[in-house]
């Protein structure tokens, strides 16, 4: 379940044909307790979880099965209601996400400042103290970014990364770099998703790392955009999602921290 949980939507049907055992399009209480006995054990996904998030998970007493399966754990689970699950899910961790930073309860908006630290908060620890000066110095804009917009951004990631980073391979084989207006159009066109004109000047303002007008695609996309992919957790480690942020708020807090 972790695994699926953190997976573009391309895998979850992948996902699903590996619960379903027996080939008829649903999952039985006993097949998702054996996939997920796999998952757990010492090759497993929730095996990067840390020590104390492991021992404190057994599915025979979490919500999970009675969602799923009902109170006598008789009923099947459809790909339909998985898929349903899923999305509602990730769309509850995103809100998680969004309501970590200083929201205009008026207008429920970030500033585009938040927006920045939204998205170098997966950036690996040796990265993110030079990333969180560049948002920190990032010039004052009165646009602010709503949740649909963050939804926007956070879906092209979780759903087209892997498509945009192969139009961004291909693009700058033939020898040019990403420009700003090469950058917009090439997600326009790559994921359907239109950023604003402030949006693509706070990520280069931010991962134009040598400042020559250029996006740094492997610190762009390699270093930060991958991680935030998975959430961040392929890491093992004993805290919550929301560990991300204390960390950048730390670094915002305290910016001599080594």
């Amino acid at each position: 379940m972790h695994n699926a949980t953190i997976a573009p939507e391309y895998h979850w049907k992948i996902s699903f044909k590996l619960f379903d055992f027996n080939g008829d399009g649903t999952v039985s209480k006993d097949e998702f307790n054996r996939i997920m006995a796999h998952h757990t054990g010492n090759l497993g996904a929730l095996a990067r979880l840390g020590n104390k998030q492991r021992e404190a998970i057994n599915l025979n007493e979490t919500g999970i099965n009675k969602l799923f399966f009902g109170e006598k754990g008789d009923k099947s689970l459809t790909f339909d209601q998985f898929t349903d699950f899923m999305r509602r899910l990730n769309l509850e961790i995103l809100k998680l996400e969004f309501y970590q930073f200083d929201v205009d309860q008026p207008d429920e908006t970030i500033s585009m400042r938040d927006f920045g630290y939204s998205i170098i908060s997966y950036a690996p620890e040796k990265r993110l103290k030079s990333l969180v000066e560049r948002v920190q110095n990032l010039p004052d804009t009165p646009e602010r970014v709503s949740f649909s917009r963050f939804y926007e951004f956070d879906h092209m990631i979780r759903t087209r990364l892997h498509d945009l980073g192969l139009a961004y391979k291909v693009y700058t084989s033939m020898g040019g770099g990403f420009s700003r207006d090469d950058f917009r159009r090439i997600v326009a066109a790559v994921t359907r998703t239109e950023l604003t004109p402030n949006q693509v000047n706070l990520i280069f303002d931010v991962f134009d790392t040598n400042q020559d007008g250029h996006l740094d695609v492997a610190e762009f996309y390699d270093e930060v955009m991958k991680t935030r992919h998975t959430r961040g957790l392929h890491n093992a480690r004993d805290t919550e999602v929301t560990s991300y942020f204390k960390r950048v708020w730390k670094c915002i807090q305290d910016p001599d921290r080594d």
